[in-house]
């Protein structure tokens, strides 16, 4: 008796991981790329004392025609007929043995964007009936009461179409773990199973994703296809992956890969072999007949490689990223802000990255998921925290950027040193609260306040910060408060007029200090940052005093001692004092930049019967003009010189007071 069988090859979306956009990876950014594409598999007739009569094996998976690619040609081996939604491979009495059938073909992929220019809006409240059948829960694509509550929750409040599918979208890719187990390596789960869990691979993210979308009346449909991934898992880069289709009215069906953080397109790797119901499809079904013969299909298996790839595709969105402080200690907290423009007229949904060394730590999430309307902008903040064990020889740059599927930002960087000014994390978070703030208000950028000092500035000194607040713009500002370290002052401030406000402070910390001042109303947020140098105060000391414990009468002897400069700063006019009984020597140094040793011979002229002083004093000045002062004073005693000895210092001595007699 002849049977009849048949067996499905499923083709199970299991193999790509998420990746990480770079500027080395040109083809998620290339405009165009002309692949070839090989499908196929292999069966084997597995002897059992019979006969086959026919084996037939209709492929199901081929690059299709649709507004994301182009079909340049495709061969089979052998040769297959098209019937409906497959290619169908047939033997007629073939032998027991091994069998292999292929598609090859060549397809050019797009960055595609389906643009929607306006809002489409949420709940859809008419579609079209062909259309329910993606609306309904199907055996991977459950829709459970769990479901219903999750997507009712994050399309909660919204009514622009596009931002709800976004959100759906965005919250699976962050909240469920891209897992590769067991539970997912033998079969596709489905979706309540992958909520339940918050694991999956590509096609259970992308189920969980249409289910909440079906569950909020959105028509979507599962995507299986192959895709490009940089995962190390992969040694040639390509695999087989699955992503889905949202319907909009009036536009159609537009891509959204939930893994890849694509929405509202697919990138170029991106190959289209079908679309479904659901995502439990077969790669191929075989039938045959045959007695005491059975078929062991083999691992269906995909082989793409690049003919050609274009420049990279239309700019789509301008991304700069800054930091707050371009200067931080170690340990210290700074934030980088992100301005994002959409510049084109249509909508965009992206996932941004901030990519950064690992001695910087981000609090919070890396990634950042952007919906923007057409022409639209938005600031957004990363906060960081520079590692606080640090080698402090060294002044550290830390290069900074945004990645997205959709271009890099140019990079920055901010420098770090023990040196420089430590932000603790209250203190980032209310600059960005005040940063956010100005943004709302329309009127903040016609403000502008600039703040100097006409002095040389030193640590723990009080000075005038003297602030100039200017009405750029065309409305009249009412109790307008312009406040630093909490000192405010309020007064009103006419289009074009100027008003100077003088806070009194002082600053901390040698080298580079921040100072934040801001104005505020109800019409206006404007903060400005202001950095001021500080030195130290100059300081000079006498140090390494080398003299005589006993000075002897007859021989020249020495004297010698050392200026130190004990600050940063460099004192200003220097003058030196030296004066040993009677003889005086004065030093003037315009600018101490480093230490300085001075040394003095004397002989027994200058010496007295009685006690020898020694002083030296020493003035010096800071850049402001203030004055300060050190001094040594000591007393040397004279060795009993003998009875000529004396009699030499009694002459010498009687000689300078009639000297000085005369002189008067």
């Amino acid at each position: 008796m002849l049977l009849k069988k048949s067996f499905f090859l499923l083709f199970l979306l299991i193999a790509l991981v998420p990746f990480s956009y770079s500027q080395n990876e040109s083809l998620y950014y290339a405009d165009t790329l002309v692949l070839s594409v090989k499908l196929g598999s292999d069966f084997r007739l597995i002897p059992a004392g019979g006969k086959v009569d026919f084996v037939r094996a209709n492929l199901n998976f081929y690059p299709i025609l649709s507004p994301s690619q182009q079909i340049i040609s495709i061969e089979t081996n052998p040769v297959a007929k098209k019937e409906d939604e497959s290619y169908v491979y047939y033997w007629d009495n073939p032998q027991l043995g091994k069998y292999e059938y292929s598609l090859k073909a060549n397809v050019e992929t797009h960055n595609f964007f389906i643009p929607i220019y306006e809002k489409s809006r949420f709940p859809i409240t008419k579609y079209d009936p062909d259309l329910l059948k993606y609306a309904q829960p199907s055996e991977k694509i459950d829709i459970t009461d769990d479901i219903i509550i999750k997507a009712s929750d994050i399309a909660h409040g919204e009514n622009d179409l596009f931002t709800v599918v976004f959100k759906l979208a965005s919250w699976t890719k962050q909240n469920i773990n891209y897992s590769l187990t067991s539970a997912t390596a033998e079969a596709s789960q489905k979706a309540s199973w992958v909520l339940q869990n918050k694991y999956g691979v590509c096609d259970e993210l992308t189920n969980l994703f249409i289910a909440m979308a079906r569950a909020l009346g959105i028509p979507a449909r599962f995507v299986s296809g192959i895709a490009y991934s940089n995962s190390e898992l992969f040694t040639s880069g390509w695999g087989l992956h699955g992503w889905a289709e949202v319907y909009f009215p009036e536009h159609g069906w537009i891509p959204f890969d939930p893994t890849y953080g694509q929405y509202g397109y697919v990138d170029a790797t991106h190959i289209k072999l079908k679309d479904s119901i659901d995502s439990d499809k077969s790669s191929t079904k075989f039938e045959w007949q045959a007695f005491g013969v059975d078929l062991k299909p083999g691992r269906f298996k995909t082989d793409v490689s690049i003919l050609k790839e274009s420049e990279k595709a239309k700019k789509v969105i301008d991304i700069s990223i800054k930091p707050f402080s371009k200067e931080v200690s170690f340990g210290s907290y700074n934030f980088l802000k992100a301005d994002i423009s959409n510049i084109q007229d249509y909508y965009v949904g992206f996932e941004a990255s901030l990519i950064k060394p690992k001695e910087i730590s981000i609090v919070g999430p890396t990634s950042k998921f952007i919906v923007l309307k057409p022409n639209e902008a938005k600031t957004y903040y990363w906060i960081v925290q520079v590692e606080k064990d640090l080698d402090d020889q060294y002044l550290y740059s830390f290069p900074v950027e945004i990645s997205t599927s959709l271009g890099i930002s140019g990079p920055n960087e901010f420098k770090s040193s023990e040196k420089f000014t430590s932000y603790s994390y209250n203190q980032i978070l209310g600059l960005i609260t005040e940063y956010e703030e100005q943004e709302e208000k329309i009127y903040s950028k016609n403000v502008d306040i600039i703040c100097d000092s006409n002095q040389t500035l030193y640590i723990d000194e009080t000075f005038r910060l003297n602030c100039d607040v200017k009405n750029e713009g065309n409305v009249f500002l009412k109790k307008l408060n312009v406040c630093m370290d909490n000192k405010c002052e309020q007064f009103d401030l006419g289009i074009s007029q100027t008003k100077r406000v003088e806070f009194d402070t002082l600053l901390k910390k040698t080298g580079f200090n921040d100072l934040t001042v801001s104005g505020r109303n109800n019409q206006v947020s404007l903060l400005k940052m202001f950095k001021l140098y500080a030195d130290d105060k100059p300081n000079i000391t006498i140090e390494k005093i080398v003299l005589p414990d006993e000075l002897i009468y007859g021989p020249e002897f020495e004297i010698s001692f050392d200026l130190w400069k004990n600050s940063k700063s460099s004192p200003k006019n220097v003058t030196v004092d030296f004066q040993f009984n009677d003889k005086v020597t004065k030093w003037i140094i315009p600018e101490l930049e480093s230490n300085q040793g001075f040394d003095v011979k004397l002989d027994k002229t200058l010496l007295s019967l009685k006690d020898n002083n020694l002083a030296i004093k020493i003035s010096y000045y800071d850049k402001n003009g203030n004055k300060f002062s050190n001094f040594f004073v000591s007393q040397i005693k004279l060795k009993e010189p003998g009875i000529f000895g004396k009699i030499s210092i009694w002459i010498i001595q009687t000689s300078k007071k009639i000297e000085a007699m005369l002189n008067i």
